[in-house]
């Protein structure tokens, strides 16, 4: 699996429980906990494996699976919804497109704002972190996105 981290907060590995539950000592011993090592680890369920992490301020964690499910997390990963129910139009591409998220393009100049990129026409933006969404029906395919 391969991870792609932006917003340099430097824990995805934390974030996701990737860490092992337990570590093996150099002398064979029994395993040391994470809780003995002082590390916190959270099972979080999400429907595929990750395809993209994006780190936005106020401790809000945005993830996309491989299924192409948008999850928010507002609480530094530690928990993490579909905020797929908010995204007016996903489900609706014909083909060859396809439904869902395929992107997420956060701002330089507003930590706030990010484009989703669905995998069709529609797309989304966000300007508060990922709490509302706004559907844009652009008419055409995106290829990449380059905020500004």
């Amino acid at each position: 699996m391969q991870w792609r981290v932006r917003g340099g907060r430097g824990h995805a590995v934390l974030l996701l429980g990737v860490l092992a539950a337990v570590a093996v000592n150099g002398s064979g011993e029994a395993p040391v906990s994470c809780q003995q090592l002082g590390l916190r680890v959270s099972r979080v369920e999400l429907d595929a494996a990750v395809k993209d992490i994006v780190w936005l301020t106020g401790q809000v964690v945005l993830i996309i699976t491989k299924k192409n499910t948008l999850y928010r997390s507002g609480d530094d990963g530690r928990t993490f919804r579909s905020v797929m129910d908010q995204l007016e139009d996903s489900e609706t591409e014909e083909a060859p497109y396809a439904n869902g998220v395929m992107g997420m393009f956060p701002s330089d100049a507003d930590p706030r704002r990010v484009f989703i990129k669905g995998g069709g026409k529609v797309h989304w933006v966000t300007t508060d972190g990922g709490r509302t969404f706004h559907v844009r029906r652009m008419g055409m395919a995106v290829g990449d996105v380059k905020m500004h």
